[in-house]
């Protein structure tokens, strides 16, 4: 999310509201899904002139002992029997469709929670604006809601949503979200253009933003090799990112498996 475009929708003189909708947020303080959400607006309402209500998928695991920060707080929405909202977390929701076809009758039921919750926050919380995260389906949700009650709204994309919808009938639900968006956020450059290469029109409002990480936390270890007990022959490749199949993490060891039998 880009603070400077969400600034210029803040009415003067006030705290800006921002009703976020997600399809994951952690599950308490050891769950790592969508954990670069929870860092973004700890680190936003803790900075910024900005109150955040996020409303994120239910889930029997759910913690809900930490729900609530100084301006940011986060609502569930349950869209099935407690233990059997199985659409999202996990994996990805591409993912979970494809392991089971049960989840395929979840995503009605999923949508239209979605939006009746969605609605109640807006009534109770009365956002400046709506920022939804993915495309789809939390993006054809917040257009619906935007169109609704008049709050401009806009999204970001982070990759599954575009790369796994772009095709079929799919694609003009992708083409109808950023459409009636007024901001559009990609997490990468690569994203960026994939996205102008099936809607060209939304040149204009979109831009690149990637989700960021604290550089803090990382620093050079010179001795990183004998540290790990590896070989200073021995070739490392760093993967960075949640180990999950949308990933592609099995194309990079395929890859890595045709360079070891080229080089022998």
């Amino acid at each position: 999310m880009s603070s400077s475009n969400e600034k210029s929708f803040s009415p003067l003189g006030k705290r800006m509201r921002v009703l976020v909708l997600s399809n994951t947020y952690p599950l308490g303080e050891d769950d790592n899904s969508a954990i670069f959400l929870r860092t973004l607006y700890e680190e936003m309402v803790g900075s910024q002139n900005v109150e955040i209500r996020l409303l994120a998928a239910d889930h029997h695991l759910v913690d809900d002992s930490k729900n609530h920060i100084d301006h940011l707080t986060i609502k569930r929405f349950q869209y099935w029997f407690k233990k059997r909202q199985t659409l999202a977390y996990g994996d990805a929701i591409l993912s979970n469709l494809n392991r089971s076809r049960f989840n395929y009758l979840l995503i009605p039921i999923y949508v239209l929670s979605l939006f009746w919750n969605g609605s109640v926050q807006i009534i109770r919380f009365k956002p400046d604006m709506i920022h939804a995260h993915w495309a789809v389906p939390t993006g054809f949700v917040a257009v619906l809601l935007s169109k609704l009650f008049g709050i401009p709204m806009m999204v970001t994309s982070h990759g599954g949503d575009v790369y796994g919808y772009s095709k079929g009938p799919f694609k003009s639900v992708l083409r109808f979200v950023y459409n009636n968006s007024v901001k559009i956020n990609a997490v990468s450059h690569a994203l960026l253009e994939e996205i102008r290469s099936f809607h060209p029109t939304c040149v204009s409002k979109a831009f690149v933003k990637s989700m960021g990480v604290d550089s803090n936390n990382f620093s050079f270890l010179p001795n990183s090799k004998a540290e790990l007990g590896i070989s200073e022959d021995e070739k490392v490749v760093l993967f960075v990112g949640r180990l999950s199949e949308v990933k592609g993490v099995n194309y990079l060891i395929d890859a890595i498996a045709i360079l070891n039998e080229n080089a022998a």
